[in-house]
């Protein structure tokens, strides 16, 4: 059976989870029950439980038949999740109120959602743990990448790879390749995609190029390979300059548009820039590498998380909530959207798409003996890292 406490957060771990999700994001939704959150609405909810057969995933609402005024985005949100698993979508198992994905949705407008792991074990053994997280990791990495503005990314395109070199030497000219696939989000054409390149912790890359914290449209523009970008599934191509370029490793974040402006989730990829050749060699040779950085959403969708593991299961159901439902209280597994070779869903104080591209490739400059590139950029705002609460395992409720 199912004890849903005294009152409405009766319970101290019930208040306590409601105030940090509180520190996390701001409240982006009206007070009706039909106002719906705000398109740039940021944050991501995962609640991780045990377990039925096949898994689920359940969208808002769990207390009422009735669907949430954004439905339909936060139902395509769970489908991006189970894309890759053999999970089924519901809204719930059985009335609940209370739960964490309505109480989430509803007080802050967050996108929120249980997952119900497959499998019989109320208590997952420890021994079965890595394989467990490593199934789920593909799908909480996919959402990660939409976390910054998910309402959005899911209506955008995906670029689906990212292929370069993974290190080069000042001054070479990098050939970059993506592939962008609009037709997760629907049958609207690619319109356009582009590339921006930073450092860890928000280091500008130095020179001339578009860092991670730049505007939507305002990277360097990526080339339809076919010469147009009108299809759903689009190739596209880019000569990157690493002139002005500091030493180090960069990180390479290719993005994509559909007709309407949506821009979709990113991919990236690392490039460890070395000192430029001597003179002896031929700098602004095109680089053809052994390896090659390419990341494939399609087969392992990968994002910028990086997760840290706390196990603490608290028992702390809530009780019914007409105005706002109470979540249960869950352990937590909080990935930090900070940079890796995945994509980072680099999310910037303003995301205003715009449909041309104005950054412009200066001359290369005259190759010397002792031409290793000088840090010519200041350092620009970090960006603001991304929120996503993942609790791994629920013991509070039996059924």
């Amino acid at each position: 059976e199912t004890y849903r406490g005294q009152s409405a957060a009766s319970e101290v771990e019930t208040q306590a989870i409601e105030a940090f999700w509180r520190t996390l994001f701001p409240d982006q939704r009206g007070e009706g029950d039909e106002d719906a959150a705000e398109p740039d609405t940021a944050g991501l909810v995962l609640s991780f439980h045990n377990a039925t057969m096949p898994g689920l995933i359940l969208v808002p609402y769990g207390h009422t038949s009735r669907p949430p005024p954004d439905f339909d985005d936060l139902d395509a949100i769970g489908a991006r999740f189970i894309e890759t698993l053999d999970y089924e979508k519901r809204r719930a198992i059985y009335a609940t109120s209370g739960s964490a994905r309505d109480w989430v949705y509803g007080e802050l407008g967050v996108p929120a959602y249980v997952i119900e792991l497959e499998g019989m074990d109320f208590l997952t053994p420890c021994q079965l743990l890595p394989g467990v997280i490593e199934q789920q990791l593909g799908p909480i990495t996919a959402m990660a990448a939409l976390a910054d503005r998910p309402y959005e990314r899911v209506n955008g395109p995906v670029v689906t790879r990212l292929t370069l070199p993974r290190s080069a030497h000042a001054g070479e000219r990098l050939h970059v390749t993506a592939v962008v696939d609009e037709s997760g989000a629907g049958s609207d054409a690619v319109a356009g995609a582009e590339i921006v390149i930073g450092m860890i912790g928000g280091e500008s890359s130095g020179g001339p190029h578009p860092g991670l914290g730049v505007e939507h449209g305002m990277g360097m523009a990526l080339r339809a390979t076919d010469g147009a970008f009108d299809e759903v599934v689009e190739d596209a191509t880019l000569e990157l300059p690493t002139f002005g370029l500091k030493i180090g490793r960069h990180i390479v974040v290719a993005r994509a548009r559909d007709e309407h402006g949506h821009w979709g989730p990113p991919q990236a990829a690392f490039l460890d820039l070395e000192p430029a050749l001597p003179a002896s060699a031929t700098p602004g040779d095109q680089v053809t590498p052994a390896a090659t950085a390419t990341l494939t959403a399609t087969t392992e969708k990968t994002a910028t998380a990086t997760a840290t593991t706390v196990a603490t299961p608290t028992a702390t159901p809530s009780p019914t909530s007409t105005s706002s439902p109470s979540p249960i209280a869950t352990p937590t597994l909080s990935p930090t959207a900070t940079a890796t070779p995945s994509p980072t869903a680099s999310a910037t104080a303003t995301l205003t798409p715009t449909s041309t591209s104005t950054w412009t490739e200066p001359p290369p400059p005259t190759p010397t003996a002792t031409s290793a590139p000088t840090s010519t950029g200041t350092p620009t705002r970090r960006p603001p890292g991304l929120s996503l609460f993942v609790p791994l395992l629920e013991t509070g409720r039996r059924r």
